[in-house]
């Protein structure tokens, strides 16, 4: 009985650190980010160096904004994750899977304080949530779920691949949604999105 016990744990701590990583089930932890959450903060095993980098690392990068949003224990009934509808206004990579006018699901875990949740332990967002009504340029990396799920994309860096728009309409770039430990550009625009 340990033994399945002490299995289902390691089977779960795998999956949270693969869901919060937003890269799929199938990569290698070489090939993208993982996180891992620590006492009310995030930590990731890998960072970003340059825009190039993350870029690699995302199968898609996207302009557009959040118009709603809903939160799900939806994979373990034990995680919160923020499920935002994204409509995409303007594809910079991954033409072959997302195409201008889609709305993407993009999955982050925790919720809001106060979301309403089914969670058995509600869980605050460690990273910066997505807002409805701003524009983004995201990096985003395949959820690699099963199912419905696997349509959903994981913001690439767990927050490192949120910029947010300098104006309403993006015209003046993009700025960093968070100053973290990775070493990218404060802001950019769409052209400089690939490195």
């Amino acid at each position: 009985m340990k033994t399945k016990i002490g299995i289902g744990v390691f089977l779960l701590v795998g999956l949270s650190i693969v869901t919060m990583a937003g890269c799929s089930v199938a990569s290698t932890p070489s090939s993208h980010s993982s996180a891992t959450q620590s006492a009310g903060s995030l930590s990731r095993v890998k960072y970003y160096n340059s825009t190039k980098a993350m870029a690699d690392d995302s199968a898609v990068i996207v302009i557009g904004t959040p118009q709603s949003e809903t939160v799900a224990a939806d994979i373990d009934g034990i995680l919160d994750f923020t499920l935002t509808s994204f409509v995409v206004d303007k594809v910079v990579k991954g033409h072959q899977t997302v195409k201008v006018h889609d709305v993407i699901i993009v999955r982050q875990i925790g919720a809001r304080p106060g979301s309403e949740t089914n969670a058995e332990t509600p869980q605050v967002a460690l990273v910066p949530l997505l807002d409805i009504g701003t524009r983004y340029l995201l990096y985003l990396t395949p959820s690699g779920l099963p199912g419905d799920l696997a349509s959903q994309y994981y913001v690439t860096g767990a927050d490192a691949g949120i910029y947010v728009a300098s104006t309403a309409h993006g015209l003046g770039g993009f700025n960093r949604a968070n100053h973290d430990a990775d070493i990218l550009p404060d802001s950019l625009n769409e052209n400089d999105a690939q490195g």
